[in-house]
């Protein structure tokens, strides 16, 4: 049988509501609050409990995980938890900035919507709410693009799939959620010979050295920073970077000259293995010396159809220096650190304007040489059969002919 009883604070005061304990379908011990009437409180702990023990013999069915409303400021600290922990890729547990990012949007969400429970998000609030943030919404660089506004879409859409998975809710409501167009109206491009060689000659010799590491090897801005004098392999000449520091969390080791190999193995004398091998300052200030070295090398950001030169242009350069260099895909996959050729070849590698058009002059020369080759088969003029036949008779007496193939030699000849 359920138990009523009263609480009291810490001055002996009572508790204006009751509570009551009783045992639930798996025979644990529960607590609940009832009302300021004792009696009605008893009678909801016997209604309680009737259910519990219907449950436990099998008349009513067992509760889902999902039937109870969970709370969503508290969900979202459990899932923040879980992503930082392990829910990156292979394992990994978010980094330091997409944790942040993510607490911080679905705070967001929390606030926009007034979201008391994970049971409380709905298709049409959160469209209209994405919607009003594509018309209106505003950051420190200007109104909010496609992409920014798909990140909040994909923040909140993570979260309840993680729900989904736990089974706190029973179906995904945003299922039917449509993705905006996040096509980069100005990608980043990739840069000319012209360009890398002015850049090199003008920036300071420290940062120049990050540029060539990054032009040799591919590897993003962030992946640098990470690199130790201890990663520096002499023997291949590599660089190898362990998985953890990798954006698709694998294990990767760039192959480099020999030349560069000596170059920053002569700077690193003295230094100890876990020293940072490049002089890599944070991100928005190595955006800023980087955005000073184009100025000084008169190198132009932003280009109509081309794109823009950032910093990821040292490795979309890199890439499409491997391809131009002939090698196979699997090589240009390798190299490049991409689990799919369509990453490679669709996003990263840029046509070149110059092959194109010696590969249309080869097209046009092989067409021009098939119209002037002269015809592989005679065709034979309609009675000319008779022709052939004397001229053969003529010529028989006086020496062997060899008859060729398919000709129909008369009997008696």
């Amino acid at each position: 049988m359920p138990h009523v009883f009263q609480t009291f604070d810490k001055d002996g005061k009572p508790h204006p509501r009751y509570k009551f304990e009783y045992r639930d379908w798996k025979g644990r011990r529960r607590k609940a609050t009832g009302t300021t009437s004792y009696a009605e409180t008893e009678r909801t702990a016997n209604r309680r409990q009737i259910i519990e023990n219907e449950i436990r013999d099998g008349i009513r069915p067992a509760p889902k995980e999902s039937d109870k409303a969970r709370d969503y400021a508290a969900t979202v600290s459990e899932y923040l938890a879980w992503g930082r922990s392990c829910g990156g890729r292979r394992g990994f547990g978010w980094s330091k900035v997409h944790a942040r990012k993510k607490g911080w949007t679905l705070k967001w969400w929390g606030d926009r919507l007034k979201l008391q429970t994970i049971q409380d998000v709905e298709l049409a609030d959160v469209e209209i709410a994405l919607r009003e943030l594509l018309a209106h919404g505003q950051d420190e660089s200007g109104p909010l693009t496609e992409k920014t506004v798909q990140g909040y879409s994909e923040a909140i859409a993570s979260f309840l799939d993680w729900c989904v998975n736990r089974q706190y809710l029973a179906a995904d409501p945003l299922a039917a959620i449509v993705a905006f167009d996040t096509t980069p109206k100005m990608p980043h491009r990739e840069l000319s010979t012209d360009e890398i060689a002015k850049l090199l000659a003008t920036a300071p010799p420290h940062r120049a050295l990050v540029y060539r590491v990054a032009l040799a090897t591919g590897y993003r801005q962030n992946e640098l920073r990470n690199l130790t004098v201890g990663n520096l392999d002499m023997f291949g000449p590599s660089l190898p970077l362990a998985a953890e520091f990798c954006k698709d969390r694998r294990d990767a080791r760039q192959p480099i000259a020999r030349e560069l190999a000596d170059e920053l193995a002569a700077l690193s004398i003295g230094k100890k293995p876990d020293a940072p091998l490049l002089p890599m300052p944070l991100q928005e200030t190595c955006c800023a010396n980087l955005d000073r070295d184009f100025d000084n090398a008169g190198i132009t950001k932003e280009i109509k159809g081309a794109g823009k030169a950032t910093f990821h242009s040292l490795r979309v350069s890199y890439i499409n220096s491997v391809v131009k260099s002939g090698a196979d895909l699997k090589t240009i996959m390798t190299l490049a650190r991409h689990s799919s050729a369509t990453m490679s070849m669709s996003t990263y590698a840029k046509p070149d304007a110059q092959r194109m058009r010696a590969v249309a002059e080869s097209v046009a020369e092989a067409l021009k040489q098939t119209a002037a080759a002269p015809m592989a088969t005679q065709r034979l003029a309609v009675g000319a059969e008779g022709d052939i036949v004397n001229s053969h008779a003529a010529s028989v007496c006086m020496k062997p002919v060899e008859i060729p193939l398919g000709v129909q030699v008369p009997q008696g000849v």
